[in-house]
């Protein structure tokens, strides 16, 4: 006693079904760049938060130390770098060889303070403003070219 389907006349077919339309396309690949930067952002967060707290300390150090902030800052650089290299890499280095040391591994300039960095470092010598402009910009350019490389 089943009735067939062609007495059913009040049915009405529905709409014929696209694969994929404009919209549709469009909300993929929307979809995917927002994964895309998300991950991205996920990856390099913790590199940027870490220049963020360095850049931070820099600032604590100067605010503490206004006159000679050099030994402050030296241990802030070893800290740093204990975080990229292998310790053995940097921890016998003093003066002109730790100075080479950032260098050699960003493209900043803290030779040119070789001379003056020992007294700076080991006693109370005062630092003139325009050495300690230079010192902090050459800080802040050693973080930034340090922010890409991996962490150990």
């Amino acid at each position: 006693m089943t009735a067939p389907l062609e007495q059913l006349h009040d049915i009405l077919p529905g709409p014929q079904p696209k694969v994929l339309d404009e919209q549709s396309i469009i909300l993929i690949a929307v979809s995917l760049l927002i994964l895309f930067c998300l991950a991205a952002l996920y990856k390099r967060w913790p590199r940027y938060k870490f220049y963020w707290r360095v850049k931070r300390e820099l600032r604590v150090i100067i605010k503490k130390h206004p006159d000679n902030c050099i030994p402050a800052i030296n241990l802030l650089l070893k800290k740093t770098a204990n975080r990229f290299w292998p310790r053995e890499q940097f921890a016998g280095l003093h003066t002109r060889d730790w100075l080479r040391f950032l260098d050699k591994n960003s493209s900043c300039q803290f030779s040119r303070f070789a001379s003056e960095w020992e007294s700076w470092s080991y006693s109370n010598t005062k630092l003139s403003v325009q050495e300690k402009k230079a010192i902090i910009r050459e800080c802040k350019r050693w973080f930034r070219a340090v922010r890409s490389r991996v962490p150990l």
